[in-house]
């Protein structure tokens, strides 16, 4: 009796291990993104292909960029549930806001995305900051050379 609860303990386990490996192979249709998931997926990469757009990230994880009239946010969701792409368009016609359901596939590219075009622009300024201290050291100690010069022939 005991042998046989030992043995059917076995195969439940295995069955269940073999499901979940399955599940991972070959994902669901549910994971493909819907025509307008894509059509915001697009719209965040090209806001974020414009040099002129602005990027924000908040502590709370929620990434923003704005591109002239159009605000997009992407906001993280908790634990497994799905993450939301805002997307606020203010014209002169109207506002509308529109938002759409990402699944975790979809949000992490797009998390992605924004983290790789950030550390781009962050580094710029980093390289243009460090230009810029350079040129200012470099005057500061011409200065002091020339305060020296004085002093040594007066």
């Amino acid at each position: 009796m005991v042998m046989r609860y030992r043995i059917k303990r076995i195969q439940v386990r295995w069955r269940r291990f073999r499901r979940s490996f399955d599940k991972k192979i070959a994902p669901s249709s549910a994971t493909q993104p819907s025509p307008y998931q894509e059509k915001g997926i697009r719209l965040w990469r090209y806001a974020l292909k414009d040099k002129e757009s602005r990027l924000g990230i908040s502590t709370q994880g929620v990434r923003q960029v704005e591109r002239g009239n159009i605000l997009l946010l992407h906001q993280l969701g908790e634990g497994n549930s799905d993450s939301v792409l805002t997307i606020i368009d203010v014209r002169e016609e109207g506002n509308n806001i529109y938002e759409m359901h990402m699944q975790a596939r979809q949000s992490s590219a797009i998390c992605h995305m924004f983290d790789e075009e950030m550390d781009k622009r962050m580094s710029i300024v980093e390289t243009a900051k460090r230009a810029k201290i350079e040129t200012d050291l470099d005057e500061l100690v011409r200065e002091q050379d020339a305060r020296l010069r004085e002093q040594k022939t007066k």
